[in-house]
């Protein structure tokens, strides 16, 4: 009886470290790219997408969530979003100031190096169904590029469910 609860208790510890090693929720691939390499883009959420490209409805508010860690003190951060559209850029979005942006910021500025922080955003979709490129930069004191995530997003009619 020994030999037989000993050996449960191997597989079962086997098994479940095969669960706990394997990250089951993760997508394969993350639906977005990282076009940074200055800071650590740690997490993407957009809406509940969880693989590319995006589904996102028209006429419908899209909340971007973006955590990442800076690699050098940051004091000021502008946002600025981009639409590829048939090999064309549309700038979609520039901030009306730096203290607006401050409120969608999880922390106080300046940012430091080492810390985990989290924008998030919300922006209605257009009315206009199609596909897209989405390019989200957000430029230091310095303009350089700091963080920057690109995804390929699909806008349908909210009547298509």
């Amino acid at each position: 009886m020994r030999g037989i609860i000993n050996f449960a208790t191997v597989v079962l510890s086997i098994s479940s470290q095969r669960v706990i090693g394997k990250e089951c929720w993760k997508p394969s691939k993350p639906f977005y790219t990282e076009c940074s390499d200055t800071h650590v883009v740690k997490a993407v959420a957009l809406n509940n997408c969880i693989e590319s490209p995006c589904e996102l409805k028209a006429n419908r508010s899209a909340t971007l969530m973006i955590t990442f860690q800076p690699g050098t003190k940051i004091t000021q951060l502008t946002p600025e979003l981009q639409l590829y559209v048939n090999f064309f850029i549309r700038p979609r979005l520039n901030p009306k100031s730096f203290e607006s942006f401050l409120e969608l910021m999880d922390g106080p500025f300046p940012l430091e190096p080492g810390r985990f922080y989290t924008y998030t955003c919300s922006e209605v979709m257009p009315a206009r169904t199609g596909s897209v490129t989405a390019t989200w930069r957000m430029y230091d004191q310095n303009s350089n590029n700091a963080v920057c995530v690109e995804f390929p997003v699909v806008v349908v009619d909210p009547e298509d469910e």
